[in-house]
């Protein structure tokens, strides 16, 4: 089976661009978790507003 060199590097491309993203998001989501945690003043502020 050959390959078209291009398509092997955007698929690969596209893989790990999926991945970082995806990492990217939890670690944001983690981020996020803790500075509420840490701090009950914003936490207390985010719950004025409708976010959730």
């Amino acid at each position: 089976m050959k390959f078209n060199k291009k398509g092997i590097d955007i698929g690969f491309a596209t893989q790990h661009l999926a991945t970082i993203l995806l990492v990217l998001a939890i670690l944001a989501v983690v981020l996020f978790i803790i500075l509420v945690w840490a701090n009950p003043a914003l936490g207390e502020s985010l719950k004025r507003f409708d976010f959730w």
